[in-house]
C-alpha cells in the first residue's frame, strides 16, 4: 500500500521536494538499510539536478517495497511535513473526483 501511496505521490515529491530535504531522507533510509551507500552517492550526485535526485530516490524506493516506501513517507514527514500536508490535499481532492478515499499515511501520526 505504502508503495502505491509513493506512486500517486511521486509528481508532487519530483516538483517540490528540496535538495536538503532528499538528502537528509536519503541519510535515514542509509541509516535503516533501505539503501545502500553506493545508491544514496548515486542518488545525491552533483551532476544531478533536484529533480533528478528526487526522481531516483522515489524510484528506488518504491522499487524496494511496502517497508521501505513507509520508512521513505515516515522520513519525508520528518523532514518536510508541509509537502506531506499538501500531498495529502491534492491525493484526497483526487480521490474525491474518483469517489474514493485515501490517505497519504493511514495509521501513521506525526509528533510535530
Amino acid at each position: 500500500w505504502a508503495a502505491q501511496q509513493l506512486k500517486l505521490a511521486r509528481w508532487h515529491i519530483v516538483n517540490d521536494l528540496n535538495e536538503p530535504n532528499i538528502k537528509a531522507i536519503c541519510d535515514n533510509l542509509l541509516q535503516k538499510n533501505v539503501i545502500n551507500k553506493f545508491e544514496r552517492d548515486s542518488m545525491t550526485h552533483r551532476m544531478l539536478d533536484r529533480a533528478d535526485m528526487a526522481r531516483q530516490l522515489v524510484d528506488t524506493v518504491i522499487s524496494k517495497g511496502n517497508n521501505a516506501s513507509t520508512l521513505m513517507i515516515e522520513a519525508l514527514q520528518q523532514v518536510d511535513q508541509h509537502l506531506c500536508n499538501e500531498i495529502e490535499r491534492n491525493l484526497a481532492m483526487t480521490e474525491a473526483k474518483n469517489n474514493r478515499s485515501h490517505n497519504f499515511v493511514p495509521g501513521l501520526q506525526t509528533t510535530r
